[in-house]
């Protein structure tokens, strides 16, 4: 995805380099909510690489566009490349469930 490159030329004062940083973090966000909200209902590759911080049974690892993932699983899924369909996006993470294991 492209930025709104009108938008972030606004951001410009008079040719000198003086961004927002909170506007330029909100465009960036917005572009990487829109990317993650367009993997939902996709089914994601992904190597299963440590506990995830959010709970009991919950494990994450990243797919070939360096998505962070986060799903479901228990010890025996670590380091095994599986599928996940994705199910929810926020800005800087996708959920989802194990629909199987591709690799041991």
């Amino acid at each position: 995805y492209r930025h709104d490159t009108r938008r972030l030329q606004s951001l410009f004062r008079g040719g000198a380099a003086l961004l927002a940083s909170a506007e330029l973090r909100a465009v960036l966000e917005k572009d990487s909510l829109a990317r993650n909200e367009s993997l939902v209902g996709t089914e994601q590759e992904v190597l299963v690489e440590s506990r995830a911080k959010r709970g009991e049974g919950i494990f994450e690892g990243r797919n070939g566009g360096n998505r962070k993932i986060v799903f479901p699983a228990d010890e025996s899924f670590l380091g095994k490349l599986v599928s996940v369909k994705i199910s929810s996006a926020t800005v800087t993470t996708l959920s989802g469930e194990i629909t199987r294991v591709l690799a041991e």
